[in-house]
């Protein structure tokens, strides 16, 4: 027997029964977004004040050096630009090479194409194989070490000590 039971509503005597979800008005939850947003809008003012704040400051500090260092950087300045002429010379150089020898392949690559073109004309091609030559699995012959030999001026030993003390 299944009972059903319902809740009653009950009377409590707080002073927010009155107050319904529906009765904050839409103009109020408007005001209450916009105070948010410009806080946030404030504090993001504030921290590009403070950037722009340090980053004078920090050129101010950067013209200081760079009135001193001046004159100590005029002659190494011709230096420098001196290098850096060599160094672009020798990449235009280098450049110049890299292009020139991709011309090459590019035209090695077309002669070989045009070459290989004509099926009645093949180059590459040498004696062929038949299929019948080929082997799968080569027995490669391996030296036999210490083959006697009757001969004691053709032996092994003899050779290894000729070859170590009399040259």
């Amino acid at each position: 027997m299944a009972m059903k039971y319902r809740r009653q509503k009950q009377a409590v005597g707080d002073d927010w029964d009155d107050v319904t979800e529906h009765d904050v008005s839409r103009q109020d939850v408007a005001d209450l977004k916009q105070e948010i947003e410009g806080s946030l809008d404030d504090e993001a003012e504030r921290s590009r004040q403070l950037l722009i704040e340090t980053k004078d400051l920090d050129t101010d500090s950067e013209s200081d050096a760079q009135a001193e260092s001046e004159d100590e950087e005029e002659s190494e300045d011709d230096e420098e630009s001196d290098e850096d002429e060599e160094l672009l010379k020798e990449l235009e150089k280098i450049k110049k090479e890299k292009e020139a020898r991709l011309e090459k392949q590019k035209e090695d690559e077309l002669a070989r194409k045009a070459a290989n073109s004509n099926p009645l004309v093949q180059f590459d091609q040498g004696v062929q194989k038949s299929w019948r030559s080929t082997t799968f699995r080569r027995t490669e012959k391996s030296q036999k070490k210490g083959e006697f030999v009757n001969d004691m001026l053709r032996s092994e030993f003899h050779k290894r000590f000729m070859d170590k003390y009399v040259k």
